[in-house]
């Protein structure tokens, strides 16, 4: 059954899902970022970060942001003219 790209909340309003469902591109989630290191305070250690800094687990969140930016990237290129 495909994914529908609206999804209604709890007070019966619409929101927007994050799958874009118009290019077809669907986003990994955190969590699988992190898998491939055993977890979040694996995957922090791995790059330097101290897992009993706060401030840490902030960039390593902005580290992840940008490993998904950069996968839809090369999504797109990779994707670019197929479809529609």
């Amino acid at each position: 059954m495909p994914r529908n790209s609206n999804n209604t909340n709890a007070n019966g309003g619409s929101q927007r899902s994050s799958t874009n469902s118009d290019s077809g591109y669907v986003p990994p989630s955190t969590a699988s970022c992190y898998k491939a290191y055993g977890g979040q305070q694996n995957s922090m250690r791995s790059i330097g970060l101290k897992t009993y800094d706060s401030e840490a687990y902030d960039e390593a969140r902005q580290i992840v942001d940008a490993f998904k930016a950069n996968d839809r990237a090369e999504w797109e290129a990779a994707n670019k003219g197929k479809g529609k």
